[in-house]
């Protein structure tokens, strides 16, 4: 479970952080050692590495060094821009506002500074920090949130180096500390968010505590104003990224075949599709394979995919998607590609969902994918399996929301596509006779819906409440 291994984690790296630092911290005040002392720098190193060596514990791939390469550096194409655009936004910021250098600090040595503070001092937090909790997190709770306590723990993961004699966090109050390591938290989380990159928000850490170093820092207008604006960009770039997930195709088709290029170059997340979601996809766009009748279709499409049965995922005119079964059904199932995956991730199957009558109430709505969860979970533990850990994780590499507790509102969204005017639907010719495909949508109450709702199909024509 997520709560588990993010319990894990935060126990693991307060563990070894704090047993160094605090050892460090008797050392120092006892005047047994300085803070400069080869083994006051071992243990200083020691203890920032704490969330690193905790993800290792807590990474759901066996920790081989390919895939912890591919932990720590893969990403999302064409984002790293991200990176540079806050990047310059908090040079900018720093410099502007302070415009005095530190006369202490050699400028030659700004490079190296750069790159013990990326790989050293700070960035490595990064694979903790930003690459376990806050994904953890944003499954439960929504994003503003999950970077104030994930920047609130952060800052308080801090505290023992406050008694480090030479430390020099003693320089600053804590509380000043603990509002900065928020607002970073934000910045951090969206950079993460966009790029999905840990490596990318390492170099940004990195790149912070080196302007830190480089610059006198002063409170003034410039730099509030500079550090405001950086926090609202960050909210504004996921509120607009939630209010518009669905925009992958509709509005978007562009980035749709971005995640449609991600799926299918990567073999272990088509796969994985392939085992949990019934999803295949082609190598490219191409003809409707289901066209021997003279099956004349209310939208032009192209297929894009197709399930185990021969059924075909499709692509149609309106950028919409469509599905095509291998028994004759046609229907809308989805407005995006992010949303149709979605779906799946959550619900698995297009036909447990297809009956009409679990539509007609909220309540029953509810109660039906209340039961889907329970035999569903139930399932996957009697073959020793993790249902919300492996549709998570599958969630998260598409970087799709994983919601369990809302899958009444994933479902009503399929229900809203499949009834949406105009529809898509086909009509064929047999002989001299013209018929119209079943819709995907069906009025047949069958065993599996009457024993996760608790309801016969008279109750529910009956408007029956269930209690």
């Amino acid at each position: 479970m997520n709560s588990k291994r993010l319990a894990k984690f935060l126990i693991i790296t307060f563990l070894i952080s704090w047993i160094a630092w605090c050892g460090l911290a008797t050392l120092t005040s006892l005047n047994i050692i300085p803070f400069s002392h080869p083994l006051g720098t071992i243990l200083h190193i020691i203890g920032g590495f704490g969330p690193a060596i905790a993800t290792l514990f807590v990474l759901e791939e066996k920790n081989t060094i390919k895939s912890i390469v591919k932990y720590i550096f893969k990403h999302r194409k064409k984002s790293l821009n991200y990176l540079f655009l806050f990047s310059v936004f908090e040079i900018l910021t720093i410099s502007l506002s302070s415009r005095e250098f530190n006369a202490a600090l050699k400028m030659y040595l700004i490079p190296l500074i750069f790159l013990q503070a990326t790989f050293i001092y700070g960035g490595e937090e990064e694979l903790g920090w930003r690459g376990v909790m806050q994904p953890l997190l944003e499954k439960q709770l929504n994003f503003p949130i999950s970077a104030i306590i994930t920047g609130t723990v952060w800052g308080i993961w801090h505290i023992p180096l406050w008694f480090i004699n030479g430390s020099s966090q003693q320089n600053m109050p804590f509380t000043l500390f603990l509002v900065l390591a928020i607002i970073l938290s934000f910045w951090l989380a969206t950079i993460y968010k966009k790029t999905k990159c840990i490596f990318a928000c390492s170099v940004f850490h990195g790149l912070t505590n080196t302007l830190l170093s480089m610059f006198i820092i002063k409170l003034n207008i410039i730099l509030i104003i500079g550090v405001i604006a950086m926090l609202i960009y960050s909210i504004y770039i996921w509120y607009y990224g939630e209010a518009n997930h669905n925009s992958q195709f509709v509005g978007g088709r562009e980035n749709g075949m971005d995640l449609w290029e991600q799926i299918k170059n990567n073999t272990e997340l088509h796969t994985m599709l392939m085992r949990e979601c019934d999803i295949c996809f082609y190598k490219q766009l191409q003809e409707i394979q289901f066209m021997e009748n003279n099956e004349n279709y209310s939208m032009q499409a192209k297929a894009f995919a197709h399930d185990a049965s021969g059924g075909e995922f499709v692509l149609l005119q309106d950028e919409s998607i469509g599905f095509i079964g291998s028994e004759g059904e046609v229907g809308r199932i989805a407005e995006s590609l992010a949303e149709l995956l979605t779906f799946l991730i959550h619900a698995g199957n297009l036909f447990d969902f297809n009956c009409k009558k679990i539509y007609q109430r909220e309540s029953l709505l509810r109660v039906f994918c209340e039961g889907y969860l329970a035999k569903i979970r139930e399932a996957y533990r009697k073959e020793h399996k993790d249902w919300d850990k492996i549709r998570g994780a599958l969630a998260e590499e598409l970087s799709l929301p994983f919601h369990p507790e809302h899958l009444q509102d994933v479902a009503m969204q399929f229900y809203k596509a499949a009834i949406r005017e105009p529809s898509f639907s086909c009509k064929y010719m047999d002989g001299m006779e013209e018929y119209t495909c079943d819709s995907l949508l069906s009025d047949t109450v069958g065993m599996w819906v009457k024993e996760l709702s608790g309801m016969t199909k008279e109750e529910m024509e009956n408007n029956h409440e269930h209690l």
